[in-house]
């Protein structure tokens, strides 16, 4: 704790303002280091990004990078680009990690990923101007249920899955929308599900075994065994997806030879 003042002192001596006060719940920021915030983590990341640059041209690693993707992003054509960027960088290590929009912002702005795939852009963020979007695809959803289920695989529009059981899994805002105006004009309510979950396999494991219907990605869909979608609406259900990434001062090769790769 003593160094730890210490270092602080002298941050706050050299941008000449406190930077942390006391509360009753115990330390808290200061407005200055609300301000400051963005430009430090810009700031660390560049310096993780020297570090590899140095390793790199000194030959003293091979190189590493991290790569967040979302759930709707993982279904898309994102694991083919990747593949084929290990086959023309065998000795880079690819390391893939999960997570959401809005934890990709804060983990690219701290440099603990590189880049990020993510389709849920609709709420714009105070550090945008410090993250770059960049349109990369997108992706249709789909009206989904068992091989052979009674009502989807009869049904031409959505009023005609008015007696359908609904599970229900975790869609971004804007898509959110689209349902609702669809079933809107279908003179249907939003289902009520008597199921919801964010777990993809017990999603498959369901639909799988069961009458419930669900909309999901066509890319996942694809990928699940006894499992078939419907386009009830046109193709009006699409995410679009992004590609993420810091704005940073000076430009990485490697990085940019991946964003290139999976853009």
């Amino acid at each position: 704790p003593q160094a730890i003042s210490k270092s602080i002192a002298r941050l706050e001596a050299s941008v000449g303002g406190p930077l942390l006060h006391r509360t009753a719940k115990g330390v808290a920021p200061t407005a200055l280091a609300q301000r400051l915030l963005p430009h430090a983590r810009t700031i660390v990341a560049e310096m993780q990004a020297l570090g590899r640059a140095a390793d790199a041209e000194l030959a003293r690693q091979t190189g590493r990078l991290r790569v967040g993707v979302g759930p709707v992003a993982a279904t898309g054509p994102l694991t083919a680009r990747l593949i084929a960027f290990t086959r023309r960088y065998p000795q880079v290590h690819i390391e893939v990690v999960a997570g959401i929009d809005r934890d990709f912002r804060a983990q690219l702005l701290e440099g603990k990923i590189d880049l990020a795939f993510a389709s849920d852009l609709n709420r714009a963020e105070p550090d945008d101007r410090f993250i770059q979007h960049r349109p990369c695809g997108s992706e249709t959803w789909l009206v989904a249920g068992r091989e052979g289920h009674p009502l989807l695989a009869a049904a031409t529009s959505l009023a005609d899955l008015a007696a359908a059981r609904w599970l229900v899994g975790r869609n971004t805002e804007a898509l959110d929308a689209l349902i609702a105006e669809d079933f809107a004009q279908a003179g249907l309510s939003l289902p009520r599900p008597s199921l919801s979950t964010t777990s993809l396999p017990f999603a498959q494991e369901l639909l799988r075994q069961s009458d419930y219907i669900g909309i999901f990605p066509q890319g996942l869909i694809q990928g699940w065994a006894g499992v078939a979608g419907r386009d009830l609406v046109a193709g009006r259900w699409t995410t679009p997806l992004h590609m993420l990434r810091r704005a940073r001062s000076t430009a990485d090769p490697l990085i940019e030879e991946l964003a290139a790769t999976l853009a």
